[in-house]
């Protein structure tokens, strides 16, 4: 099953966690999770110590990180993949669950 989980900077901490917890969980089950970033929401996850670490646990485990963005970013190991609308319509098509 492929899923995608839509992560924006006005998710409280409740909420991050428990999306946190079922992408766990769906990875556990060998699910496809792609994680995808909007506004400033990548950011939010790098600068804070708990939400860095849970980014670094779902890259460990396969997650794939994109951010939704008009703007290209430098190619690291820690960046997500930029997408323009174009093509987060298109992968959100694609998907099997959209939390």
């Amino acid at each position: 099953m492929k899923c995608l989980f839509i992560l924006n900077n006005k998710l409280n901490a409740t909420q991050i966690e428990n999306q946190y917890l079922l992408m766990l969980a769906m990875l556990n089950f060998d699910h496809e999770v792609n994680l995808l970033f909007i506004g400033s929401a990548f950011s939010q996850w790098q600068q804070d110590p708990q939400l860095s670490k849970h980014l670094v646990a779902l890259n460990m485990y396969g997650a794939k990180p994109y951010i939704l963005s008009d703007h290209q970013l430098v190619p690291r190991k820690e960046n997500p993949i930029p997408l323009n609308p174009a093509e987060f319509k298109l992968m959100k098509n694609k998907m099997d669950f959209i939390s």
